[in-house]
């Protein structure tokens, strides 16, 4: 599973860390990475396709 996720956590981390610092709300943006996260986890176990990030 490491070789599938090489790097996207680190830009992943670096895409929240860019858009807490435009916008200067922390709380935001993570309740909204974790509003994101839970709806693709919802998706996949519901048998959906694969949501993809923006």
């Amino acid at each position: 599973m490491k070789k599938d996720t090489e790097g996207k956590i680190d830009e992943a981390l670096d895409m929240v860390a860019a858009l807490i610092l435009e916008t200067d709300h922390p709380r935001g943006v993570l309740d909204e990475v974790v509003r994101v996260c839970r709806q693709v986890r919802t998706e996949r176990s519901a048998g959906g396709a694969p949501a993809k990030a923006a």
